[in-house]
């Protein structure tokens, strides 16, 4: 079950002293919205993960696809995982994802620009 709640927070209030500090320099004057999802208890045990931590890794994964599926920047990937664009940038290589997303459409079509 999806639940998108009306509740809007600036990201001052969501990143505190992460947004003071310039680590989510595009959200500064955004709104962020709170999306919550359910999942059955024993995902948690069978994952050895706490619910927190599941929903680090969910932010991450999720950044993770958008980008390799060329629909976020690497900044806003960043900033939907919770991470500084280093740490995103960290966790691709952790993770062995492509850090440049590149479209071969695009790439040839510059080549036979010369």
């Amino acid at each position: 079950m999806l639940v998108v709640a009306a509740e809007k927070r600036t990201a001052l209030e969501c990143w505190g002293r992460r947004a003071k500090e310039g680590h989510n320099r595009e959200g500064k004057g955004s709104t962020m919205t709170t999306v919550t999802l359910q999942f059955p208890d024993d995902v948690f045990s069978a994952l050895r993960r706490s619910p927190e931590e599941f929903a680090r890794e969910l932010r991450v994964a999720a950044a993770t696809h958008w980008y390799e599926r060329g629909e976020l920047s690497q900044e806003k990937a960043a900033h939907v995982a919770g991470l500084t664009r280093a740490q995103f940038l960290a966790e691709l290589a952790r993770t062995k994802s492509d850090a440049f997303v590149v479209d071969f459409q695009d790439l040839k079509r510059e080549l036979s620009l010369g």
